[in-house]
């Protein structure tokens, strides 16, 4: 008869054969120290999670928790579930929200805000073209001159505009300057923000007025002609006398 090492030998012939009167198995070694208790805390941690299966249900159920309830230590605990019990202590299984100890007055406080909260006006730009490498003999650019006056123009006009500019590059190579004014709901400030900034800035191109809403809304001509974007198609606005802008 022969072992993993080589033939076995008649008194470990007969350790083997008191062993298996003892234990009716030929595997099971004696073990020394302690006997294990994985069982034992698996039984207790399991009977204790399903009695907090309510408590669990919200979140609020914890290694610690178990191990609270049980008077197992933590370690043994976190052991049987992620061990013996296949559980992962250490994951969020629902979706938790920490609330902080003021929430019901901050809640009370932002609903009566947004009720108060009056609706903003629509956000719109006139937009005005340059190109960034065309220099005069000075050395300055289109979008040099046209950046320093049109900054100008929003810092004084602030009844028409609001600052700062916008600037974004275009794929045609130039750049263009989007001046924001207060309201674009008033048709009437609108056209005279137009004149303002052609007054300032000479610009022989049409300028077009843009919205978050819609692609073009509007558009200026350099002879002071007003159009309105209807149906795909431009329709000349006319106005009455009192609306100049001077």
């Amino acid at each position: 008869m022969r072992d993993s090492k080589g033939p076995i030998t008649s008194s470990a012939l007969m350790k083997m054969m008191k062993k298996f009167e003892a234990t009716s198995s030929l595997t099971a070694r004696q073990r020394s120290g302690r006997p294990s208790t994985a069982a034992a805390v698996a039984t207790a941690v399991e009977q204790a999670g399903q009695s907090m299966s309510a408590v669990a249900a919200h979140g609020e159920c914890s290694a610690r928790e178990v191990s609270m309830q049980t008077g197992v230590s933590y370690g043994s605990v976190w052991k049987a579930l992620r061990i013996t019990l296949k559980r992962y202590p250490y994951k969020l299984q629902h979706k938790q929200e920490l609330k902080p100890p003021d929430f019901d007055s901050r809640r009370v406080l932002g609903v009566k805000e947004t009720e108060n909260d009056e609706p903003r006006p629509l956000k719109g730009w006139w937009t005005v073209l340059c190109d960034p490498e065309n220099e005069n003999s000075e050395g300055l650019t289109e979008l040099d001159i046209a950046s320093t006056v049109l900054k100008e123009l929003c810092d004084r006009e602030r009844s028409l505009f609001t600052s700062p500019l916008s600037f974004k590059s275009l794929d045609i190579g130039t750049t263009s300057i989007s001046c924001y004014t207060v309201d674009s709901e008033d048709v009437d400030s609108i056209l005279k923000s137009a004149k303002a900034i052609r007054e300032c800035f000479h610009y022989p191109y049409a300028m077009y007025y843009f919205t978050s809403r819609t692609v073009s809304q509007y558009m200026h001509t350099p002879n002071g002609e007003f159009y309105r974007k209807v149906d795909r198609s431009w329709a000349l606005v006319s106005f009455e006398p009192i609306l100049n802008f001077r």
